[in-house]
């Protein structure tokens, strides 16, 4: 969903509580999620994926990245004339980061 690529980059949270149909193979990801409540079909391709990690714990591994292929580029399904979507989840140098910065806070609710 081009809607949230920043940057040319997309985080992609593939738990198993988020996305349906989860195959993970050699050349492809490819899963079924809902974005902003519209169910989506998402393929990427492996070699487009910088990092993988654990939110919960910000631990993780990144991957070397080739420049992308012409034509490469992951597509969200069933969005007639929508453009492909970008790939790759962020990472900074020296490991991923946390998503949304800053520190976790609790809010008393009444």
């Amino acid at each position: 969903p081009s809607e949230y690529v920043k940057g040319g980059e997309i985080t992609l949270n593939i738990s198993p509580t988020a996305v349906h149909k989860l195959q993970m193979g050699n050349e492809r990801v490819e899963f079924s999620a809902r974005f902003g409540g519209v169910a989506r079909q998402i393929s990427v391709p492996v070699a487009s994926v910088y990092a993988l990690y654990a939110r919960e714990s910000g631990h993780g591994m990144t991957f070397d990245v080739e420049p992308p292929k012409p034509g490469v580029q992951a597509q969200a399904e069933g969005e007639p004339g929508a453009p492909p979507a970008a790939l790759p989840a962020p990472s900074a140098p020296g490991g991923p980061t946390r998503p949304g910065g800053g520190k976790p806070r609790l809010r008393r609710v009444k």
